[in-house]
């Protein structure tokens, strides 16, 4: 077996996945770079017998998984009589050690971070508390969710705002406004309200927003309009403001042009050309003049593109390393088949990008853009010289 390009997976004797290893190459050298998983087996009536078996593990569910970094996230469900056995809570630990003191102490009262979950006697998920830091108060962030008798989503409320959602007689979206409450006229008091209608196919046909910024429309209601060819493709779509987007298709439904016009004037005319499998190889827009080319590998990941038009044309060429990650790009702007610009990207064990490091003219980093791991970090940046 070749561990430099074969995953590796691990079961018990329930099959139940207990690991998954990636290749060698990942890291080189390191043959450890595994996440497990582990389950609890504790039997019904022992979880019964806990004060909250409303927030337990046990039957075979999932109890904590341990990723590339050695994090762990803890899992607790519902096994009340009642429960169903439904997820209530994950829990996150930067470190196992700090996951097994808690679970030791039959607590996990020091997480690092914690989303709990409630659910309605059908199931249905009717908030998610995301808790940022346990041990702080006004951490929080709560989203809430409420449904009609078929289940289906009529209000979403979060830190955001509150996003309402009204069917019609077969059960598609006609309308979805914002409002400033959840009840009563809080509810009816719409901020944004827009609707939506439908052909007798079932397809979206008009979107309407009637209010905006809590300032009725009326007779002034912004409608975009979509109409389809014989087959179901989208054929056209007339925006509110008079533009118009006429699409067309090849006999494999591909898009092959896509002209915009405002009445008789045409904003933009766009052509492309796909491969036999379906990647785009080319963009033409008349209007402006420009062309894009691009090019595959053998695995279809871009290698190259190239612009011609008025002014500025390039070619960029793109490298990888064995995870097919993007660790070069070139571009050329002189035409002379030399890099003029460069960039480098640097990634962690988790295939997640460290570093953007940019090189104007190929005689030191200009520019370097840092990210941790959920984050834009920093960025350093050098003046770019002048001719």
């Amino acid at each position: 077996m070749d561990l430099t390009t074969s995953t590796l997976f691990t079961f018990d004797e329930l099959h139940r996945q207990t690991s998954r290893q990636l290749p060698e190459g990942v890291i080189a050298g390191d043959t450890t770079f595994t996440e497990t998983m582990n389950y609890s087996d504790t039997p019904l009536a022992n979880l019964l017998l806990l004060t909250t078996p409303e927030i337990s593990v046990g039957l075979g569910q999932i109890e904590y998984t341990v990723d590339f970094e050695g994090r762990v996230t803890a899992y607790r469900y519902d096994n009340s009589p009642n429960g169903g056995g439904r997820l209530v809570a994950r829990y996150y630990y930067d470190e196992r050690d700090d996951y097994t003191t808690d679970a030791g102490d039959d607590s996990l009262d020091n997480p690092d971070e914690v989303v709990s979950y409630t659910h309605d006697a059908l199931g249905r998920q009717t908030q998610v508390v995301q808790d940022f830091d346990p041990n702080s108060v006004g951490e929080e962030r709560i989203t809430g969710n409420k449904y009609d008798v078929f289940g289906r989503p009529i209000q979403i409320a979060s830190p955001e705002g509150i996003v309402n959602y009204a069917y019609d007689a077969v059960g598609r979206v006609k309308r979805t406004w914002t409002s400033v409450g959840t009840t009563g006229a809080d509810l009816d008091n719409a901020i944004t309200d827009t609707t939506y209608g439908y052909d007798e196919l079932g397809r979206l046909e008009t979107v309407t927003v009637v209010e905006r910024n809590d300032v009725p429309l009326g007779g002034a209601a912004e409608e975009t309009t979509y109409a389809y060819d014989d087959v179901g493709n989208l054929d056209t779509v007339t925006h509110s403001n008079g533009v118009v987007s006429d699409y067309d298709f090849d006999d494999w439904n591909r898009l092959t042009s896509l002209t915009h016009t405002a009445g008789m004037t045409v904003l933009a005319d766009f052509s492309y050309e796909v491969d036999t499998d379906g990647k785009r190889r080319s963009e033409t827009e008349s209007v402006a003049g420009t062309t894009f080319d691009w090019v595959y590998d053998n695995l279809g990941r871009l290698i190259s593109e190239t612009y011609d038009g008025p002014s500025d044309d390039y070619t960029a060429e793109y490298f990888f390393d064995l995870a097919s990650n993007r660790v070069r790009k070139d571009v050329d702007t002189t035409g002379d088949g030399v890099p003029d610009e460069r960039t480098d990207y640097t990634y962690d064990d988790n295939d997640r990008l460290l570093t953007e490091i940019f090189d104007l003219d190929l005689d030191g980093a200009d520019k370097t853009t840092c990210y941790s791991p959920t984050r834009y970090a920093w960025r350093t940046e050098t003046p770019f010289s002048t001719p």
